[in-house]
């Protein structure tokens, strides 16, 4: 009597085939069945394989090779060698980070600059529009607003500080950083904060164990 066949788990099979990050004989490997019998199911029951990633890829070397050919436009096609196109690549992507960190510092005295205006500002509770009238004729009085006003505006000026200073960390390649809680304005790398905890950790152990005997 013939021995029957294993069932082929095509449900498990189908999620690799549409992810299109592995080899259809990879995948056939493992669950046992050949690349063709996957591309015959797949046919069969309409799976598409996703293209994404390979597009991306396509359309970022052609990207690169078109930067280098501009960048390197006085060099013959045969000497972009790989060493020169990463070169150019790193050379432009300095300048964009360079761009970047320019223009953060420019937004940070901006809004620096709106913070310390909204300190020489007067607040009150609800000034009336009398009196509001009054210190705008004033020119030798500060400008007032209501608390309400002073409240919005310092909020908008906090949530766009909290964005620079991402954008910032982000710029300067530190966004992995975290400050440390024991040491204002010290920032730590998390894998070595918690390496420091397992170690005062197995330290607390060993003291633990000391004691108890």
């Amino acid at each position: 009597m013939a021995e029957k066949r294993a069932r082929v788990d095509w449900d498990a099979i189908e999620p690799h085939y549409r992810a299109n990050v592995r080899s259809l004989r990879d995948i056939g490997a493992e669950f046992g069945v050949s690349d063709a019998a996957i591309i015959k199911h797949a046919a069969k029951s309409g799976w598409e394989r996703d293209l994404g990633a390979k597009i991306k890829a396509k359309a970022d070397a052609k990207l690169a090779a078109a930067l280098v050919a501009t960048e390197r436009a006085d060099q013959p096609a045969a000497k972009l060698t790989e060493a020169v196109r990463v070169e150019v690549e790193a050379e432009v992507q300095a300048r964009v980070r360079q761009s970047h960190r320019t223009d953060i510092n420019r937004s940070k005295r901006i809004s620096n600059r709106l913070l310390e205006a909204l300190e020489k500002i007067e607040i009150a509770e609800a000034p009336s529009d009398t009196l509001k009238a009054a210190r705008k004729e004033a020119s030798e009085l500060p400008p007032m607003v209501t608390l309400k006003e002073a409240t919005g505006i310092f909020k908008q000026l906090v949530d766009a500080q909290r964005s620079l200073v991402t954008m910032e960390r982000e710029a300067y390649g530190i966004a992995h950083l975290q400050e440390d809680p024991d040491d204002q304005g010290v920032v730590v790398d998390p894998l070595e904060g918690a390496k420091r905890l397992a170690f005062i950790l197995a330290r607390a152990g060993q003291q633990l164990a000391q004691q108890g005997k």
